[in-house]
């Protein structure tokens, strides 16, 4: 669906919703979204300043041929990853392909397949234990720079 908008979107936009694309794919892995997937991807996008109806449209895209954007560093690959564990542990059902999407995905923005692999397990962990976001983060400084 393009929207005459789109073309007077600024560079900032255009990344938050090519992100929001990347989790919605992912949430696709498994086949049908579920409604608590649906629910992390809007408190996403909204947190990145969307519009719900923006985030619909991009709920109703085919993404079949979705291109990754590249994170500008490494606090926003940090935060790329970061998210879409969170859309992938939503549901509360972790399937090997969701795994598999989240490490070609972190592999498509800079990080070794292993590192990668260790990344999404830490971030999982922590999101597991109700650990807020900044923790997580200074967990990790020791593989990042941020």
């Amino acid at each position: 669906m393009f929207m005459f908008t789109s073309l007077f979107e600024t560079p900032k936009a255009k990344k938050q919703k090519a992100h929001l694309r990347n989790l919605i794919a992912l949430a696709h892995v498994e086949g049908e979204l579920d409604q608590s997937e649906i629910e992390v991807i809007y408190t996403i996008g909204e947190a990145r300043g969307l519009k719900s109806f923006e985030i619909a449209d991009l709920l109703a895209e085919d993404l079949s041929k979705v291109e990754v954007e590249m994170p500008a560093n490494d606090t926003e690959r940090f935060n790329q990853i970061f998210d879409i564990v969170q859309v992938m542990l939503a549901d509360g059902k972790v399937k090997d392909e969701e795994i598999d999407f989240c490490i070609s995905y972190a592999q498509k923005i800079g990080f070794s397949k292993a590192f990668a692999g260790v990344i999404i397990n830490k971030i999982a962990i922590g999101l597991s234990n109700e650990m807020q976001k900044k923790a997580i983060k200074a967990e990790m400084a020791t593989f990042l720079s941020f």
